[in-house]
């Protein structure tokens, strides 16, 4: 699809990136004031927002990195020809959770964290998605700016596809997220915002999967990178990252996902809002705790999101009626 290909080539950009046949290292570090964990420590990290030792982004860095568990990418769904989906499977033979993790580019840069905890308990994820495409029952139009009529069925279908995939497969986890604030939508003539016609999509589809039992686990986006600084900011700040810092209302906006993730609205549904791992109360930042925030102009650090495994896990543990509750 021209458009997709337009997209992911325009997300090249950023961070110098090299190949390097490198995988990411099997666990992530958990210091106090490494990386996010230098936003939870009450203001006692010595430079937290100071330059990290690399800003080159590896093949370590890569946050659509599928690690040796995973099969290839297939895809059996109608009007999709492009693959899409991947099963992923760290049971070791053992009855585990089954999980999908679904959306576009921007439920990808999660998924470090998600295998990382399929890994320690023992979970089969599937995963899919579809660049700039969202997994919600809305009037898709566009990516940032409309597209093509054939690229806008292409996506509804996968959309609904996916959806009805769910409802079938009936997973015990359902972690889902993506670039809602950059979906172009049809206005259905309401007078509603543009937020609350997208939480209202969004439900629908949520509402069908916590139908059957599946939890579904909403994963809030992450402050913008682009389009509130250049993408090569922390390489040309490399000595002073602070200078990428831009104001909090500014790079983290209100998020339909987040406004549509009410539990009291639909039960079965855990809200995840980890704005406090990228920014404090005034700013968002680039680099924390010696950790680059950003893999490109777009997505996440592989490293970064890893590190915000724990954080996810202990929202799901607190969650009410969450399957993973102690």
């Amino acid at each position: 699809m021209a458009v997709v290909v337009a997209l992911a080539l325009s997300l090249a950009g950023g961070y110098a990136i090299r190949s390097l046949n490198d995988a990411p290292p099997e666990v992530v570090s958990t210091a106090p004031c490494v990386g996010p964990r230098a936003l939870e420590a009450g203001g006692t990290c010595a430079d937290p927002f100071g330059p990290a030792p690399d800003t080159v982004m590896t093949t370590r860095n890569e946050y659509f990195y599928a690690p040796p568990e995973c099969d290839e990418v297939v895809d059996a769904l109608p009007g999709v020809d492009a693959g899409t989906s991947q099963v992923c499977d760290f049971r070791s033979g053992a009855q585990g959770l089954e999980v999908w993790l679904v959306g576009d580019s921007h439920a990808q840069q999660w998924q470090g964290a998600v295998f990382d905890l399929a890994r320690v308990n023992g979970w089969r994820v599937t995963t899919s998605y579809l660049g700039g495409c969202p997994a919600a029952d809305v009037a898709f139009r566009g990516f940032r700016v409309p597209w093509s009529e054939s690229d806008v069925s292409t996506c509804r279908s996968w959309s609904r596809g996916i959806s009805d995939a769910i409802i079938a497969e009936a997973p015990d986890l359902v972690f889902t997220s993506m670039a809602a604030r950059l979906h172009v939508i049809d206005d259905d003539g309401s007078g509603r915002s543009s937020i609350d016609q997208y939480a209202e999509g969004l439900r629908k589809d949520w509402v069908r999967w916590t139908a059957v039992d599946s939890t579904v686990v909403v994963l809030g986006d992450p402050p913008f990178n682009q389009e509130v600084r250049n993408p090569d900011c922390v390489a040309v700040n490399r000595g002073a990252p602070i200078e990428c810092a831009r104001p909090r209302e500014q790079a983290q906006p209100e998020d339909p996902l987040l406004a549509a993730a009410d539990p009291a609205a639909v039960p079965g549904v855990v809200p995840i809002d980890m704005t406090d791992r990228f920014c404090d109360a005034e700013s968002c930042y680039a680099v924390v705790g010696g950790v680059p925030v950003y893999y490109d102009a777009d997505h996440l650090n592989l490293e970064y999101a890893r590190m915000l495994g724990p954080t996810i896990w202990s929202a799901l543990q607190s969650a009410p009626g969450s399957p993973l509750a102690p």
